[in-house]
C-alpha cells in the first residue's frame, strides 16, 4: 500500500531557500580586500594630484575619486547581479 505524502508548498519553498548555495565568505572577503586596496590607491593618487606644484586645483583629485567610485559601483552592481542570477537559476533548476 503506497500512501502519498501530502505536500506542503510553504515548507518545500523554505527548504529550497535553505539549499540555495550562497557565496563563500572567502570570496566575499577577497573582493572586500580588493575594493579596500583600490580605494586606498585612488586616495593616494588623488593626494598626489592635489599636491603637485603645477596645480592645486581641487577638481583634479575630485575627478579621480569620482571616476574610481563609479568604477567600483558598477563593478559591485555587476557582482550583485551575477550572484542574484546564480540564485535564480539554482532555484529554477531544483523545481
Amino acid at each position: 500500500m503506497n500512501q502519498a505524502k501530502p505536500t506542503n508548498s510553504s515548507s518545500d519553498s523554505a527548504e529550497q531557500a535553505k539549499s540555495i548555495p550562497l557565496p563563500t565568505k572567502r570570496k566575499s572577503r577577497g573582493v572586500a580586500i580588493l575594493f579596500a586596496v583600490l580605494i586606498g590607491w585612488c586616495l593616494l593618487l588623488a593626494t598626489g594630484l592635489f599636491q603637485t606644484q603645477a596645480s592645486t586645483d581641487i577638481r583634479r583629485p575630485l575627478i579621480m575619486v569620482l571616476t574610481m567610485g563609479t568604477f567600483l559601483g558598477v563593478w559591485a552592481l555587476a557582482l550583485r547581479s551575477r550572484r542574484h542570477q546564480k540564485q535564480v537559476s539554482a532555484t529554477s533548476s531544483e523545481e
